[in-house]
Parts: structure tokens; sequence; C-alpha cells
């Protein structure tokens, strides 16, 4: 029998192999530990560790992180403290005004990440001031970066600041994202679709096309947007680029047409707005392997930078690359994620100095 403490010990080992191994890999360790009996538990403490690593990936992707530093949370001295997940420093800037990340003097915090498949985490009194021990020696924000796991399809985190220590508890819901400092240190923005826009996409089972390939039509050799009844094609170099894009918007099948070696394949976006986060982590979500499985993995990716490897993601300079094209276009148009005048009253009081 394995105690709770030694499960959690087990989970950061197993994490490891898990991070660098196939399933199957994976599978065969745990049975030759002999561990069946405690896998599930096991499990679902690695997978709230994985959550660590996409708060981190996260942070990575929407480049407002500078410096990001895991801390270790076996305490030697003991005592009523508990170490939160990571040390942070963001330097956001504001897109939807114009401002870089030049503009911004630093914001240096404690991030400790939890996640829920409820709307609303709860942190008992206890919890929490242990969390704030530490805060308050090192003398920084104490923030608490929530992922809401039932939304599997989006990027929802609220980020929260501890700044009202008059509260003995918290409670973080859903509805804080707003709210909470999650827009202003990713640097958040929305992008809206033009009204009545539906897509075309082309596919070629007899080319040789690589990129996009889906098994029943073969590779993607078009993409086109239809505005006004017209449809029109994207770049072919960029077009899988646009593809990617404009999936996040939940791309459902309108109609098909097939055509000897030629389908066509009409569509039409079921979400008219997306935040720029949402963009990121769909576009990083699509690939699968030659079995059908997403590829996507946060502990995996992440083990890939820290080992300077190619992490192969999609990051935020590349969507916004997208985003200014569309924009220029008039296919898209950019919104604010919340009220504006909040978000400039936000960064300002963290680092903004326009």
């Amino acid at each position: 029998m394995i105690s709770q403490s030694s499960k959690m010990e087990w989970a950061k080992a197993l994490k490891g192999v898990r991070d660098i191994s196939t399933p199957e890999q994976f599978q065969k360790v745990v049975e030759a530990l002999g561990i069946q009996n405690e896998a599930k538990e096991i499990q679902t403490s690695i997978l709230g560790l994985s959550e660590e690593d996409e708060f981190a990936l996260m942070c990575l992707l929407m480049g407002t992180t500078t410096h990001l530093i895991r801390l270790e949370q076996r305490h030697y001295i003991p005592g009523k403290y508990i170490a939160p997940d990571f040390f942070a420093r963001f330097k956001p800037g504001y897109y939807a005004q114009g401002f870089t990340s030049d503009d911004f003097d630093e914001y240096k915090c404690l991030v400790e990440v939890k996640t829920t498949d409820k709307t609303q985490y709860d942190i008992g009194r206890s919890y929490l001031n242990r969390y704030r021990a530490v805060a308050d020696i090192i003398g920084v924000p104490l923030l608490f970066a929530v992922r809401f796991t039932r939304f599997r399809d989006g990027a929802v985190w609220v980020i929260h600041e501890d700044n009202d220590r008059s509260q003995t508890n918290l409670k973080i819901r859903i509805n804080d994202m707003i709210g909470g400092l999650r827009t202003v240190l990713w640097d958040e923005c929305n992008f809206l679709l033009r009204p009545g826009l539906t897509f075309r996409a082309i596919y070629d089972r007899d080319s040789q096309d690589k990129g996009i390939f889906v098994r029943d039509f073969g590779p993607q050799v078009d993409f086109q947007c239809c505005v006004d009844g017209q449809f029109q094609s994207f770049p072919k170099e960029n077009a899988w680029r646009y593809s990617v894009f404009f999936e996040a918007f939940d791309l459902a099948e309108d109609k098909v047409e097939q055509q000897g070696s030629i389908t066509y394949q009409e569509l039409v976006p079921h979400i008219q707005s997306r935040s720029i986060a949402d963009i990121i982590y769909s576009c990083n979500n699509l690939p699968t392997d030659e079995k059908g499985r997403k590829t996507y993995d946060a502990s995996k990716i992440v083990v890939r930078i820290e080992e300077e490897l190619d992490p192969a993601v999609i990051s935020k300079p590349r969507v916004i690359a997208v985003a200014q094209k569309l924009m220029e276009d008039k296919l898209i148009f950019l919104g604010h994620f919340g009220e504006p005048e909040k978000h400039l009253e936000k960064w300002r009081r963290i680092g903004g100095k326009k």
C-alpha cells in the first residue's frame, strides 16, 4: 500500500517518464513497477502536475513572460507555508492599443496553478495563509491560475490576483476570466469574424501536397473564404495557415461535393468571436498521429523546450501575422477582451508606462 505522500512522489517520478515515452511504453513501466492498483490515483496526480506544464506553455506561446521558474515544493524546514508552483516575471504590451513590452516595466509574482472540472474553485483559509506566507517573505504578489477543465477545447484559464487580505478564503469562478489579470498578463484581445463569412476547403486524393491531410479526402490543396456569395482563394503557399486559424472558430461541415479525386467541403463557423489565447490553443491542438490521436501534449513540448529542441508549436507572433493580413482584407475585426478602459487601468497599475 502506497501512502498519499508517496503517491505524489511516484507521480512526480512517473510524469518524467511519461513526458519522454509513448503511451505503450509508459504502460509497460507501470506494469514493471507493480503499481497497477494505484495507477489510477497516481495518474490523477500526474494530470494535476501536467496542468502546470499547460500553464507554462500558454505563457510561453503568449510571449509575455520573460521568466518562469518552477519552485521545488519539498519543505526541508517544517513550517506553516507552501511554496507556489512558479516564480514569474511578465512584461506584457497592450496590442489593441499599439503598446509593446518596451512600454511596460515588469511584474514579478508567485503563481499557484490549480485545476477543476467545476465552474468554481475554492481555496480555504489554511492553504491560502500558507501560500500568502511565502509571498510575504519574498515580497511579490500572489496569483492563482485556475484551469476549468470541463472546457477542454479552449484555453479556459482564470488568473486571480490575491490582493485583498481581508478575504480569508477565495472562490475563483469561471466568470472571473475577464475581471482577473489574465487579459493583462497575456495581452489578450478578441478577433471577430466578418458577418456572413463562410469557407470552402478543397482536397485532392491524387495530390502529393504536404500539410493538412484528411483521411477521407486526402491532402488539402486550397482553402477559400466566401464573401457576398463569391469564393476567394488564399495564397496557395499560406492557405494552410488560414485554414488552421479559422478552425478555432469551430468550423462545421455544411455541404460536401465530390468530383473524381477532388472533394469540395463547405464550412460554416459556429463561433463568431475568439480570444487570441483560444486561437493559439486551437491551432496547436489540431495535429494528430497515424491513429488519429491528438499529438499535442504540453508536458512533452515543455521537455523539448528545456532540451533546446524545436517545439514545433504555433505561437502568438505567427497568429498575429495571419490576423494582420485578415484584418487588412476586412475578413476579421479586432475586438477587446473586456472593457478597454479597465484593461488599460490594470495594465498601468501593474507596470504599464503609457
